[in-house]
């Protein structure tokens, strides 16, 4: 992850400004990155917003919230960009490998960019200094996770835990070791993530546990290890009702999940 592009999809809300304080900690923490504010405005609201002020005062009003977001984060003139969208956010723009900061959009159908969601935190160490929390299954979704997480992992200078849900299988009763019950996929799985961390030097354990529930197994081990962030994404096939989803209803602890 080289100089990226940070995105807060900004409202004037307890939520918004939550959102925007998260971004402007993760530019700081990423050097050379840049923060770019959307706001976004559907073809009825440009019409009386326009309407009312006129192109001119329109403009006028953006260099206001331009100054406004400025003194909220503390960051430079010229290191914010406010942005306008006509439409939704889905039709937005984002820069290539962006990480797009904002709650509700975790819930997009888009897969090019990153969606972090912050909850109610103002900054990645608000529970103190921990680790990155990356579940793995046996499909391509951990790997598809590892691009995006590992890379932040590796800039800001985080360890990173592994995260494996494995069933009981009872053939192997005499087997107490929930490793040992792992399928071979996700052992593949494994030793592709564990290989990948050690090729960009990135400090790493991996933990294997039995759940009933894959999803509050996930955000007990993330509370566990005071995990900063957990990182996750949707496999192929499945989209809302994932355990992406899941995890996104049930944790306190930030999410980023990865795009493809």
């Amino acid at each position: 992850m080289l100089n990226p592009i940070i995105c807060c999809l900004y409202s004037h809300t307890p939520e918004g400004d939550n959102a925007l304080a998260f971004a402007a900690d993760l530019k700081r923490r990423l050097p050379g990155s840049k923060l770019q504010v959307f706001l976004c405005l559907d073809a009825k609201s440009q019409e009386l917003v326009t309407g009312r002020l006129g192109s001119a005062g329109w403009q006028g009003q953006l260099a206001r919230v331009k100054e406004a977001v400025e003194n909220k984060t503390g960051l430079p003139a010229g290191e914010v960009e406010v942005k306008q969208i006509l439409g939704s956010a889905e039709q937005a723009q984002f820069p290539r490998d962006a990480i797009v900061v904002d709650r509700n959009f975790t819930r997009s159908r888009r897969h090019d960019v990153a969606v972090l969601a912050p909850f109610d935190e103002t900054r990645l160490d608000c529970r103190g200094e921990g680790v990155f929390l990356l579940p793995f299954g046996a499909g391509e979704s951990g790997m598809h996770a590892a691009k995006a997480g590992l890379g932040l992992a590796r800039a800001i200078g985080k360890k990173v835990v592994f995260y494996h849900t494995t069933w009981r299988n009872e053939k192997l009763v005499l087997w107490p070791e929930p490793a040992d019950h792992m399928c071979q996929d996700s052992r593949a799985v494994r030793q592709s993530l564990e290989a990948f961390a050690t090729e960009l030097n990135i400090p790493f354990e991996t933990r294997i546990e039995m759940a009933n529930d894959v999803a509050e197994g996930i955000v007990r081990c993330a509370m566990r290890v005071r995990a900063n962030l957990i990182c996750m994404a949707r496999g192929v096939k499945t989209g809302l009702g994932s355990y992406v989803t899941q995890v996104l209803d049930q944790s306190p602890v930030p999410v980023l999940v990865a795009g493809r």
